[in-house]
């Protein structure tokens, strides 16, 4: 696996107050709701990362799909050092002509099947589907993909529009 600074980020949060009150009783709020705690949660890239990335940067026929060198233990070292895990993606005009979710949905699944086999699961995964063009909010590094990964846990994970 890469170094987190390149598709990996690792963060210590609550989802919300009411959780950390119950650990430290009378101390004040924390503003936005959020507060430390000892959850652990790894932020992973999906291509490039868990994925090696293709030539021409779309992972979209299962001849293109490789997982990258010793990415299975690396998580398995992680998952049992206590992280919890949230694959975020951006995937290009995903749901175009030029990228079908048909292409896109089958190697998704491959990539989920494979992890889960080895017991690696994924709190939520987030796939933007927007180009930088659209300057939209839900692409990462913008801010607009993790909100509602801080919030209450809903049972399952997000899935792309």
């Amino acid at each position: 696996m890469r170094p987190a600074s390149s598709g990996a980020t690792a963060a210590r949060t609550c989802q919300s107050h009411s959780h950390h009150r119950r650990h430290r009783r009378g101390k004040q709020r924390h503003p936005g709701g959020f507060v430390p705690c000892l959850k652990k949660i790894l932020f992973i890239d999906r291509d490039g990362t868990l994925i090696t990335e293709p030539f021409d940067q779309q992972i979209d026929r299962l001849d293109k799909f490789a997982l990258e060198p010793d990415v299975i233990p690396a998580l398995l070292r992680l998952r049992d050092a206590g992280y919890k895990f949230v694959l975020v993606t951006n995937q290009d005009g995903l749901g175009t002509t030029s990228f079908r979710e048909d292409e896109f949905r089958p190697l998704q699944k491959l990539l989920l099947d494979i992890l889960g086999s080895q017991r690696i699961e994924f709190e939520s995964v987030r796939v933007c589907p927007h180009t930088a063009a659209d300057r939209c909010d839900c692409r990462k590094p913008r801010p607009g993909w993790s909100p509602t990964i801080f919030a209450p846990p809903t049972g399952r994970a997000s899935s792309p529009p």
